[in-house]
Order: C-alpha cells, then structure tokens, then sequence
C-alpha cells in the first residue's frame, strides 16, 4: 500500500480510528516519515509525534470518535 503524501495543514487521523487531528510540520528527527501532529480534546491543545504509515487523511462525514491518540 502506498504511503500518503502529508503536508502542514492537512488534516488527518489514524488509521485505527480517532478524532481529527491537523499536521503541524515534519518532525526533526532521524526518521523523515514523523509528522508532529495537534488536536483538542475540550479546549486543550494536545500534540504528538506520528509515523506517515499510521494517518490517513481524514475525510470530512466519516470521523470517528474514539478516544484521542495517548488516551
């Protein structure tokens, strides 16, 4: 399976389900397919480190609403 191209501001989820999240920028790392992503949970702003291979872009009318990345 093709990897997505991601880019800041696309808007993506996990594969596995969850809320919509918003990627920030690549990280800078060692490992060029990590994406720093952000999200809100309330009004907290919560961010997390994701591999390219775990998001897909999300797609307006299906989002699931699991419980956010880390909880």
């Amino acid at each position: 399976m093709d990897q997505e191209d991601f880019e800041p501001g696309d808007v993506v989820e996990l594969k596995s389900g969850g809320i919509p999240m918003t990627i920030q920028h690549r990280a800078i790392s060692d490992h060029p397919d990590e994406w720093i992503c952000v999200w809100f949970e309330g009004a907290t702003l919560h961010e997390g480190r994701f591999n390219a291979r775990s998001l897909k872009k999300h797609r307006p009318g299906r989002a699931s609403r699991r419980k956010a990345p880390g909880h």
